[in-house]
């Protein structure tokens, strides 16, 4: 009775080593199968980050060349507001001159019509009563030279000043030309700038989405090779060691917890955690420590 009873508790632990050893293998399998679809998926992810870490790197290259161009703008607009400004000053200069030069013609002009006026009482004059009028004959002709002089002195300043004001004419003329094409320029330039700084705005916004999917990529990639790592230490911890294969290690937790009410699964690693599965056993001693100082040369109470 006794053999027939150890018989069929053979038996039981027998079979229930089988199934133990099945279950591990199909986990075994399941996690392989799982860990390949991962790394194809990690790989997938990692070729995805270095194509949006290259577009990345084209756009801002693109913004470089951009924000180049929009200084490059600015210094030509703060050049031709420079150039506006002291055309300004000149066709305020030149306008100033014109009004001064008018003032002269007018004064000119008076001298002239004065003198004019003398000019035909003489006329009304016969030349008898004009001679009458002077006690001394050379006083008639020196009166007569200066009125000739004047004359001639008044009609030559009128007709230089009246050649420089349309000299300046033109010279002003010519400085608001310059004027109007400078400011034409700069108003061109300004919508370019503003090209520019539209163009500039939209890289940045593709730059910004272009890491934001390299950061998702990125997110998926390390989630994945997270759920690779524990795969990779489940398998580690499937196979067993050379001390102990997994399947024993298994049987020895599930029978410690059948005597002690302590879960198999906890059981187990602590013997994977404390011994590799029996593989780290009986190394951390000290070569050099005498064997009664063996275990306090590795081991602390506070941490132990």
């Amino acid at each position: 009775m006794f053999f027939l009873g150890l018989a069929f508790f053979t038996a039981a632990i027998f079979v229930h080593a089988q199934e133990a050893s099945d279950a591990v293998q199909t986990r075994r399998s399941r996690l392989q199968q799982e860990l390949g679809s991962l790394e194809q998926q990690i790989a997938g992810f990692d070729i995805l980050i270095t194509k949006k870490q290259s577009e990345a790197a084209s756009l801002e290259r693109d913004i470089d060349i951009i924000d180049a161009e929009i200084d490059r703008s600015k210094l030509e607009i703060r050049r031709r507001n420079l150039a506006i400004t002291e055309l300004a000053v000149s066709i305020d200069q030149k306008s100033y001159t014109i009004q001064e030069m008018s003032g002269t013609i007018d004064r000119e002009r008076a001298s002239l019509a004065e003198a004019l006026r003398k000019l035909r009482e003489y006329d009304n004059v016969s030349l008898v009563e004009i001679l009458l009028g002077y006690k001394d004959l050379s006083d008639f002709f020196v009166e007569v030279d200066a009125i000739d002089s004047l004359q001639v002195a008044v009609q030559t300043s009128f007709d230089n000043l009246r050649a420089d004001i349309v000299r300046t004419t033109e010279a002003r003329e010519n400085l608001q030309g310059e004027k109007q094409e400078q400011t034409e320029l700069r108003a061109l330039q300004e919508i370019e700038k503003r090209q520019q700084e539209a163009k500039e705005a939209e890289k940045q916004g593709f730059l910004k989405v272009t890491r934001g999917e390299e950061q998702n990529y990125r997110q998926h990639a390390d989630t994945r090779r997270a759920r690779a790592a524990a795969i990779r230490s489940e398998l580690f911890l499937l196979q067993g060691s050379p001390a102990i294969p997994f399947e024993e290690a298994l049987r020895h937790a599930e029978f410690a917890s059948s005597e002690t009410g302590v879960r198999a699964a906890f059981i187990l690693g602590i013997i994977a955690q404390e011994s590799e599965l029996g593989r780290n056993i009986g190394q951390c001693n000290l070569p050099t420590d005498p064997p009664i100082y063996k275990w306090q040369s590795v081991m602390k109470p506070s941490r132990d």
